[in-house]
């Protein structure tokens, strides 16, 4: 598969996308207080962190890629 190249404003657009899904998401658990999360069933609770840490490593992946 070939490689994607994205100018510099693609990079800055997609880190600050994933940054702030990543934000918006912590901020549901942490505004929304953590028993709110911890009545949710441990599946549920996975998949919400998994998806954070997506959500976080693709950002980490930008960074990355800027610095290389």
């Amino acid at each position: 598969m070939d490689e994607v190249v994205m100018t510099n404003a693609q990079v800055s657009d997609a880190l600050n996308r994933y940054l702030s899904q990543a934000s918006a998401m912590l901020s549901m658990i942490y505004r929304g207080g953590i028993e709110n999360f911890d009545e949710c069933s441990s599946e549920v609770r996975g998949n919400y962190l998994w998806a954070c840490a997506d959500v976080v490593g693709k950002a980490h992946a930008l960074v990355k890629q800027i610095n290389s």
